[in-house]
């Protein structure tokens, strides 16, 4: 639920338009360490610098992949999946609902530290109320600022 949202939204705003890369490449790191890479291996020793993977697993589209090797990459390509089914495909893009000027009007905030704590709740918020509107999550944000300062929980 808003949980998984909240983590993947909050790594994607990280890794922007890298995250896909980012996945490419953490699940090669874990198929090769499964030990499924004797083909790998072998052509490595024969001075090959940049080995192909087994043919097979290339040429054929029904190849059957070993196990362990699906297995991996049918949890990446969830992931992928997962990402897209949550809509968070370019939300590092997203531009706050409210500004930090008008956070500090609307919020009775002075520049400092609070602004940058409401921004980043903002974002959060914003994570995980994909429909939101600024009207609501001036409401949100004026809770947590009144927990913060000790006016509330």
């Amino acid at each position: 639920g808003g949980d998984m949202r909240l983590r993947l939204g909050l790594l994607l705003r990280q890794l922007k338009d890298l995250w896909r890369p980012c996945v490419d490449v953490a699940c090669a790191k874990e198929m090769a360490a499964t030990g499924y890479k004797a083909s790998w291996d072998a052509a490595t020793r024969a001075g090959d610098p940049s080995p192909s993977p087994p043919s097979e697993w290339i040429v054929s589209s029904d190849a059957t992949l070993p196990a362990p090797i699906l297995a991996i990459a049918t949890k990446y390509d969830g992931l992928v999946a997962k990402v897209d089914a949550l809509g968070l495909e370019g939300c590092w893009n997203a531009k706050p609902l409210i500004n930090g000027k008008d956070l500090m009007s609307e919020l009775s905030l002075k520049k400092g530290p609070e602004i940058g704590t409401m921004m980043d709740l903002q974002v959060k918020w914003q994570l995980l109320n994909p429909g939101g509107d600024a009207a609501a999550c001036l409401v949100y944000l004026g809770g947590e600022l009144g927990a913060i300062r000790g006016g509330g929980t």
